[in-house]
């Protein structure tokens, strides 16, 4: 049986200027965002069950220090025009020696932007990060 842990997936911002950005459309009809993060969501749905799940959407919420504090692995990905907060999210766990895993479409289409966060120690895509879900796991 797993080891129970602590497992913060963060959900990155949009980058401003971008057709996914829909803050505007968001205050016009009193919204906080309108694209939950499904990847994750369902990422979390395959955890073990004895694990506990925390998820900061950063278009709607700030990520905290004791959110980081909190996890014991965190996980994140998402699409292109996420990918400076993507950067920003990645280097701040490896700021801090937090084991990351990442994953989604951007990370799919364009690993050479991640690669300098894969020398330091993150995981990309899902085959390998259920490799480290077991050494995880197992301590």
């Amino acid at each position: 049986m797993p080891r129970p842990g602590n497992v913060l997936m963060i959900y990155p911002r949009f980058s401003a200027g971008t057709f996914w950005n829909f803050a505007a459309t968001c205050e016009v009809f009193g919204a906080r965002y309108p694209a939950p993060p499904l990847g994750l969501i369902t990422v979390a749905a395959l955890l073990p069950s004895e694990w506990s799940i925390r998820l900061v959407d950063r278009n709607v919420e700030e990520l905290t220090d004791g959110d980081l504090e909190w996890a014991d692995l965190v996980m994140t990905g998402g699409m292109l025009p996420q990918q400076y907060d993507l950067v920003h999210v990645i280097d701040l766990c490896r700021a801090i020696g937090k084991p990351i895993v990442i994953g989604g479409p951007a990370v799919t289409s364009s690993p050479q932007l991640y690669a300098r966060a894969t020398r330091r120690g993150a995981r990309i895509s899902a085959p390998r990060a259920w490799d480290s879900r077991r050494r995880f796991s197992s301590r």
